[in-house]
């Protein structure tokens, strides 16, 4: 019942103001990414058990050093590819082949080719908005309706602004402005980088801030509509709009960089991230967002499937963590190796 019950709505008159800013407006949806409209009691406590629990695996947060791309991605391909793993970028799978219980072939698009890729036993780690859409294109609608009734979207918005001057935030720090209408978080990465003098723009760039608009579903302070409702370059008019107006922002930094007043002529970069695109005005995703919610707690599915050969990867399957977290989905890869390995009869 407690997946199910509204954490906002458990709040609101039982703690005060301060309490209510904390947990709602700092911790719930900046701090965790969660969406406050549809994050359960259970969920919020649960992530909160699993951060505090003494000796927790979880008490110790980590950020990268440097880019995702660079830090993480393109060294794990390396090793991977070392270990003799065949990689296909640019690809889409398309249809499972299968008969009874078993999973005959894959079809992918490679490059605009269509291929029939075969093996032992096939891991589908896909978001499930893109796991639904093969399901049913394969014709396994069974499966996609029991595993995939899902009513979540998350519509978080990621950004990027540069500046020509250095600046310090403060190192290893975060910011949520709390004053800000679309509740913008983010972090310094000259402050979480090390190596690195400059950020692109020929050296020019000498502070990247990396920041996510939590609350894209408010109205923006400078043009009056949500986030997904402006262009794109208006709503990086707003982002800026909503940064420059955050009076704790502008005192934290005079305190930082003794007496320096953020100015707009030292923005010489900005962008959204490439998952958003600007459709008929409007902003517009990719690749949809899974999250938590009230709804979907019941219908979270289990790495194992009802064929013997295929298994299915990613943060929303059922997990000890139970939250969907980078965290989570690499705990699900561990659950389908051990069922790989059990069936095999090897040491899990």
């Amino acid at each position: 019942k407690y997946m199910k019950r509204k954490l906002i709505d458990y709040l609101k008159n039982n703690v005060s103001k301060q309490s209510y800013d904390y947990i709602v407006n700092f911790l719930s949806g900046p701090g965790y990414g969660f969406d406050i409209n549809t994050l359960s009691v259970g969920h919020f406590f649960h992530f909160i058990e699993l951060c505090f629990n003494e000796g927790s695996k979880w008490n110790d947060w980590k950020t990268l050093n440097g880019p995702i791309d660079e830090a993480w991605f393109k060294p794990w391909y390396n090793y991977l590819k070392n270990k003799g793993v065949k990689i296909h970028l640019n690809s889409e799978l398309k249809k499972i082949n299968y008969t009874e219980n078993k999973i005959n072939s894959l079809e992918i698009k490679i490059n605009n080719d269509l291929k029939k890729i075969y093996g032992d036993d096939y891991i589908l780690s896909l978001g499930p908005s893109s796991l639904l859409k093969v399901l049913f294109s394969s014709k396994l609608k069974d499966m996609g309706m029991k595993y995939l009734k899902f009513d979540t979207v998350n519509n978080q918005v990621s950004f990027r602004i540069g500046l020509k001057k250095k600046v310090n935030f403060k190192k290893n720090y975060g910011f949520i402005l709390l004053d800000s209408p679309y509740n913008i978080t983010f972090n310094s990465c000259s402050d979480h980088w090390k190596d690195y003098d400059s950020f692109g723009q020929n050296g020019e760039i000498k502070t990247l801030i990396s920041g996510t608009l939590v609350r894209t579903y408010q109205k923006g302070s400078l043009y009056n509509k949500t986030a997904l409702n402006l262009t794109e370059k208006e709503l990086l008019e707003e982002i800026v709009h909503q940064i420059f107006s955050s009076k704790q922002l502008i005192n934290f930094l005079k305190e930082e960089n003794n007496g320096y007043i953020l100015d707009k002529g030292d923005i010489i970069y900005k962008s959204i991230f490439e998952d958003w695109y600007e459709r008929k005005n409007r902003m517009r995703v990719k690749n949809k967002k899974w999250i938590n919610t009230i709804n979907n707690e019941e219908h979270r599915i289990d790495g194992k499937t009802k064929f013997d050969n295929l298994f299915i990867g990613g943060g929303h399957i059922k997990t000890s963590t139970n939250i969907w977290l980078m965290e989570g989905a690499a705990e699900s890869g561990l659950i389908v190796t051990n069922y790989i390995l059990k069936k095999y009869k090897k040491k899990l």
